[in-house]
Order: structure tokens, then sequence, then C-alpha cells
């Protein structure tokens, strides 16, 4: 399973001309403040790191995903992808944030979980809260990134295995 930041690294990586002319066209993409206090910080966290994966999995690899499986797993993946990068209305992170979609999408699909889903896009929210935070101090992000890549690596397929042990009945139903 690719995690949070390799995948965000390696789209980064890929796409990076695609990238660079769309921010020459549309400007920078991140629209979010930087928190100046600790009750901004904590909301800011609530918003992005628990509420939105919460709800955007529930609706793009819950409802739709689900809605378009008679058409195929390509297809329901391709469409909920589309349109979870269309909803944050970023034309410089579109390609990012449609693959991110895509790596949830097979998540789902393997793990037969939402839940799987919110975990994965929370941690990669979160990683982005911090790179926002912390952008002014580039080595502090490359340490957090490469310690985040081998917790996420060792801790994510351990949670998957637990999930499936403690909840083996939602396995037929969610799918």
């Amino acid at each position: 399973i690719i995690m949070p930041l390799s995948a965000q690294g390696f789209v980064n990586v890929v796409l990076a001309p695609v990238n660079y002319a769309l921010t020459q066209v549309f400007g920078e993409a991140s629209t979010v403040t930087t928190p100046s206090n600790m009750t901004e910080f904590f909301m800011l966290l609530l918003a992005v790191c628990v509420i939105a994966p919460v709800l955007e999995e529930i609706l793009f690899r819950g409802i739709i995903m689900k809605l378009l499986a008679p058409y195929g797993f390509f297809i329901a993946a391709l469409i909920s992808s589309i349109a979870f990068a269309m909803l944050h209305l970023s034309p410089t992170g579109f390609f990012v944030i449609l693959f991110l979609g895509v790596v949830m999408a097979v998540i789902r699909y393997i793990s037969g979980s939402i839940f799987a889903c919110m975990v994965f896009h929370a941690m990669n929210n979160f990683f982005s809260v911090m790179q926002l935070i912390f952008k002014d101090q580039i080595e502090v992000i490359g340490n957090v990134y490469v310690i985040f890549i081998i917790i996420t690596g060792l801790i994510f397929p351990l949670i998957m295995l637990l999930y499936k042990k403690v909840y083996p009945a939602f396995e037929s139903y969610s799918r």
C-alpha cells in the first residue's frame, strides 16, 4: 500500500513540470492561513484532520463509489477521484489530489472499508498541516517526512490487519 507521503511525493516529482505550469497560470495553491495561536491550531487540526477526512471519505469512497460500483472499479475509482480533486478547488494541486483519490479508492477496494481511507486521508492531511506550519524550516520538514514515512509504513498495515480481525462482519457488507 502506498502511504500518504510517498504517494504525494511521487506525484509531486512526476508532475513537477505540470504543477509548475499550473502555478504560473493560477498562482499558489494554498489558501489556508497559518494558525496564530493554539486554539486556531487545534481547530485547524480538527477541521482538516478529522472532520474533512470523515465526511469526504463517506461521500467519495462510500456513497459515490458504491453508486458507481455497477460500472466497475475503474470507473467508480476514476469518477470519485475526479470529483474529489474538483471539490478541493485547486487547479495547481488537481493532479496530486486526483492521484491521492485513486490511492484511497484502491485502499477502499483492498480493505473493503472506508475507515482505512479515513485514516490514510487524516494522516495525509496532518502532514500537509505540518508542512504549512513549518514551511520555513525545511530541515524539520525533511526529518518529519522521513520519520512519518517510516512510522506510517509500519503502523498502517498493522491497523488494517487489526481492523479486519476486530470487525470481520463489515468485510462483506462494506464492499
